[in-house]
């Protein structure tokens, strides 16, 4: 089954009354939200078993990617002394899904991020 409608008309509710900026591509963003979170499933795993947990975790993972395409560029980036620092929003949110969706994972690591 394809949650692609189910995961757009989630987002549509978390994001409220915003502007139109991107909403275009809603559709597709959510397509491609739902295929990378597919992708990080194990095989047995059946989507329409954990169907709830499975639309909001790409609910928030669309949100993500919208608002990336605000913002695409680095926060910052130094490469003598290695210092990156990227917008806490995004990652969190994509962090967030991908939390959701970790014990049907194929792989129990997740890398998580790096911080100071």
């Amino acid at each position: 089954m394809n949650y692609c409608v189910d995961i757009r008309n989630y987002c549509l509710d978390l994001l409220g009354a915003q502007d139109e900026t991107h909403m275009e591509w809603l559709s597709a963003i959510c397509a491609a939200a739902e295929q990378e979170l597919r992708a990080r499933l194990r095989s047995e795993v059946d989507v329409s078993d954990i169907s709830e947990t499975f639309i909001i975790a790409g609910s928030l993972l669309s949100i993500s990617m919208m608002r990336q395409l605000d913002d695409p560029g680095l926060a910052d980036f130094t490469a003598a002394t290695v210092k990156l620092t990227f917008s806490e929003d995004r990652s969190q949110l994509a962090q967030a899904a991908y939390r959701m969706i970790e014990p049907w994972c194929t792989d129990a690591f997740a890398f998580r991020g790096v911080s100071s």
